[in-house]
């Protein structure tokens, strides 16, 4: 009996259920790079939002002054072992995301497993939240000043909101 990945047909090609399987591998394999990068990207999140959360309440710029970031940026990247994502201005990102996001967060003092709670109309939900890519939350939080004060949650959210309830509804349905 022949070894079917050997065999080859007359034309010296990999037979065709080969080349289809080869393909169907290479399409699982880029869904799981996907699913492993928004994974990455909420847990990043998460971890940003409990930085800011406690450089805010901790109110730690006024207790070591101007050069706190600075500080805390030079210290993070001497205790990590590869640290990435710990400049200046990315901590006062960190700060910012959590000042700007915190008033209309709903359920953020849970514990990490029910991050996953629906928003009401004057909420957002911290699934659709920790859903969008950090790049974009600074573009966001440089377009409002990093003020809610500034931002209309109706129409930034919302269609955010329907998007990834329309994409479960029809995971669901398969």
């Amino acid at each position: 009996m022949k070894n079917p990945v050997s065999a080859k047909n007359p034309a010296g090609a990999p037979p065709s259920d080969y080349v289809q399987w080869l393909a169907e591998l290479k399409l699982r394999y880029r869904r799981q790079q996907l699913k492993a990068a928004v994974l990455v990207n909420r847990a990043m999140l998460e971890f940003y939002w409990g930085v800011g959360h406690d450089i805010v309440e901790r109110d730690f710029e006024n207790v070591y002054g101007s050069g706190f970031f600075k500080k805390l940026s030079r210290d993070l990247k001497e205790k990590l072992d590869s640290p990435q994502g710990f400049s200046e201005n990315n901590l006062r990102y960190m700060r910012s995301f959590y000042r700007l996001y915190s008033p209309c967060v709903s359920n953020l003092q849970q514990p990490v497993g029910e991050f996953d709670t629906a928003a009401t109309d004057e909420t957002v939900s911290p699934a659709v939240l920790f859903a969008i890519p950090w790049g974009h939350h600074v573009q966001i939080m440089n377009k409002c000043g990093g003020s809610s004060d500034n931002m209309n949650w109706q129409n930034f959210i919302r269609p955010i909101s329907n998007l990834r309830c329309r994409r479960s509804s029809r995971s669901n349905a398969n």
